[in-house]
């Protein structure tokens, strides 16, 4: 169960910083949510696919190449 840390708290012998999100078994994140100390996680929104750069564009030469003549 997804929870979000109000208040610095130790879990399981563990420092929580506040607001951080945590993982934890439903008895613990109960536990941490009657008492004031942590909320339910807000659900993160799925991530939107990022558009595919566009192709980079092909040089051409418009000189011809120096030769070196001897």
């Amino acid at each position: 169960m997804l929870i979000q840390i109000l208040r610095q708290v130790m879990v399981a012998g563990e420092p929580a910083s506040v607001g951080s999100t945590l993982d934890l078994l439903p008895a613990t994140a109960h536990l941490l949510i009657n008492s004031g100390k942590a909320i339910l996680a807000p659900e993160e929104p799925a991530p939107e696919a990022e558009p595919e750069p566009a192709p980079k564009p092909v040089r051409t030469r418009t000189k011809p190449a120096p030769t070196t003549e001897e």
